[in-house]
């Protein structure tokens, strides 16, 4: 049986069992969150929303296995393509997209009439190819200036169409791609300019929020805003933190939640909230330290990785998924405004849930290129056993 376990599942094991028990609460925090959504919006079929995440669990599962057997050499190769591909569906998105919400972020595929989010893709498209643009031209400084200015005008053009499917989406990838120069050792004169560019746009971004027009998709977020900058809760968000003072230590219990009949996104943006409510500060140390341990065990794969390429794209894949967590959290607690971010691989979701999957399908598979290279490496190289960490 074990022997087959380990056949199945490559990469690091650890990594394996920590996404098996976050997909497992999911499965269960989901059905307590959405009790009251389901029977009031599903003709009292308070099952509804189970069975969709356990479909979606399973996908998310399915892609992570399918995918950790897929060299990131490929990605290497079809880096660009992956870009443009990506970029095409943004741009289909921006014309033809459906609108939910006041928000436009998704596209319905033909015949089986099942939304799709591009911008979940885009999060992972961009970071393979900026990765690969940083890998290239490491040991060159002339090109490292061109490849810098090739990823700010690469990056604008993708975040210029996905603004309107989201602010919070834009900022999200825009983290990202700072964090992988950071990472890819850009010097830091670049850098420092580059801090100075974003905190102009954010100037200007505060400055076009605060003088926009209440019927633009742009007065939603103006309200976000105002409303954090006063420290006024929107009602969701006010409901959020009574779940969350309520929940006291060790919570109401499994099914006992009170809010999850007020907040509308109890089941999604403010999953959180639902989980602290039921199992308490007890619960939601419980998740923070699930999204650190899977961020240790990115981090420790790319320790053993010799190649610039797979240790920028692990360390930006997982940085994307520890960043979403905390900034879900964050929000659910009031230390950051209203976005509509879900919690990864937790929160009620199709698009998310699939692509969360297949993030961990790569960086399990860059993993497996690990042990490999560790076989090939002397002790004093990697004074650590294969066995304590990972599985072939």
């Amino acid at each position: 049986m074990l022997s087959k376990y380990k056949n199945i599942f490559k990469g690091d094991r650890t990594l394996w069992n920590t996404i098996f028990v976050l997909g497992g609460l999911s499965i269960v925090a989901v059905y307590s969150a959405s009790g009251a959504l389901a029977y009031h919006g599903q003709g009292g079929d308070t099952s509804y929303f189970l069975f969709r995440q356990i479909l979606f669990i399973g996908l998310g599962l399915i892609g992570a296995l399918v995918f950790q057997f897929v060299p990131y050499k490929f990605y290497f190769k079809y880096a660009p393509w992956i870009y443009v591909f990506s970029i095409l569906l943004v741009i289909l998105t921006f014309v033809v997209g459906k609108t939910i919400n006041g928000a436009t972020r998704w596209l319905e595929i033909p015949i089986v009439h099942i939304d799709f989010q591009p911008s979940e893709f885009a999060k992972i498209a961009i970071i393979i190819f900026v990765a690969r643009i940083l890998s290239v031209n490491q040991d060159d400084e002339q090109n490292m200036k061109k490849a810098i200015l090739g990823i700010l005008i690469l990056t604008s053009i993708m975040l210029a169409f996905l603004i309107k499917s989201g602010f919070s989406t834009t900022v999200l990838i825009g983290v990202n791609v700072f964090v992988l120069l950071i990472l890819g050792r850009v010097h830091w004169k670049y850098i420092f300019g580059l801090i100075a560019i974003a905190v102009l746009l954010l100037i200007l971004a505060i400055t076009v929020l605060e003088n926009t027009s209440k019927d633009s998709r742009l007065s939603v977020w103006k309200g976000r805003w105002e409303d954090f900058k006063t420290h006024k809760d929107s009602y969701q968000a006010e409901q959020a933190k009574i779940a969350i003072v309520t929940g006291g230590v060790v919570g109401k219990g499994p099914g006992n939640s009170v809010q999850r009949n007020v907040l509308s996104q109890s089941n999604s943006d403010f999953i959180f909230a639902s989980i602290v409510e039921e199992y308490g500060w007890i619960g939601a140390v419980s998740i923070i330290s699930l999204y650190l341990w899977i961020l240790f065990r990115g981090i420790n794969a790319v320790h053993y990785v010799k190649n610039t390429f797979p240790a920028l794209l692990a360390l930006g894949l997982i940085f994307s998924i520890a960043t979403q967590a905390f900034l879900n959290m964050f929000v659910a607690v009031g230390l950051f405004p209203v976005t509509g971010q879900t919690l990864p691989f937790v929160s009620q979701g199709g698009t998310s849930n699939i692509i969360t999957g297949i993030t961990f399908g790569i960086i399990l598979n860059i993993s497996r290129e690990a042990v490999i290279e560790m076989k090939k490496s002397t002790p004093e190289e990697h004074p650590i056993t294969q066995e304590t960490v990972y599985v072939e």
